[in-house]
């Protein structure tokens, strides 16, 4: 089991909001404009930076559309970047257009131009971009947001207690679902007979876990978070465990034809 540590909403949300995005500032990012952050800030349990490279500022300002949904913490680095001037600072005038429909529609709106670039999960981007989207994953954002959950004392401690056992999930389809899916079968099980996996609302999975119905659950945040801490539940596993602890589960796609058009002057 993940031990739960001293980590309050509040600082999740604040480190999110340090984690600017495209994959540009990572825990010590932008030291010297602002003031320190506590050591547990630095080194989170979830919502890790992806990357410490140094960005190359354009030399004339440039307007680009970027496409994110707003109801998703993971991209909480993107209005928080807006706001605190990170793109200006940059000679980059983003445009943030809020998304909220599919991940084929929203690849689609990068990929025909009706956007420029766009944030989201990668295990969710995949399977459209095997599918020929003129898409380009260029940079990671961060990394930890998924969290497998069961009832405290229930005896699943581990991934592998999962086997014959009921789990809850909000979409057969969903970056969770999928990532922990993976870690089965890393650990031998065979995630499409071992495990029962079963769609329920995502705030009904509680409910769910409560009656009976899974032993187990998965769940992105901020409500996987949220319903942890409510309920009291033990965390199983989470996107940040073993070797993943310094992986990203979120990306940064850019439309294909601007970065074959529009690429950097050659060095002299």
């Amino acid at each position: 089991m993940t031990t739960r540590l001293p980590f309050s909403r509040r600082g999740l949300l604040r480190t999110a909001a340090f984690a600017a995005p495209l994959g540009i500032v990572g825990g010590r990012g932008f030291a010297s404009n602002r003031s320190a952050m506590p050591s547990d800030l630095l080194a989170p349990p979830i919502c890790k930076a992806a990357t410490t490279i140094p960005v190359t500022v354009v030399s004339q300002k440039r307007s680009l559309k970027l496409t994110w949904n707003a109801n998703a913490i993971c991209v909480a680095g993107v209005p928080v970047a807006k706001a605190k001037g990170f793109f200006d600072k940059r000679n980059l005038d983003v445009e943030l257009i809020n998304f909220g429909g599919s991940t084929d529609q929203l690849l689609e709106a990068i990929a025909t131009g009706k956007a420029d670039a766009g944030i989201g999960m990668a295990l969710r981007w995949l399977k459209p971009l095997e599918q020929g989207f003129d898409v380009r994953i260029t940079a990671a954002t961060h990394g930890g947001c998924m969290r497998l959950l069961a009832k405290s004392g229930s005896g699943i401690t581990k991934l592998a207690d999962l086997k014959g056992k009921s789990v809850g999930v909000a979409d057969l389809g969903a970056p969770d679902k999928n990532f922990f899916s993976i870690q089965l079968a890393r650990l031998g099980l065979d995630p499409l007979t071992d495990v029962n996996w079963r769609v329920f609302p995502a705030d009904l999975l509680p409910v769910a876990l409560q009656k009976g119905e899974v032993q187990a659950f998965t769940l992105g945040d901020p409500l996987g978070w949220v319903i942890r801490e409510r309920d009291g539940l033990a965390e199983v596993a989470t996107n940040l465990d073993g070797d993943f602890a310094r992986r990203a589960c979120c990306v940064l796609g850019v439309r294909g034809s601007l970065i074959r058009e529009d690429l950097p002057p050659p060095r002299r």
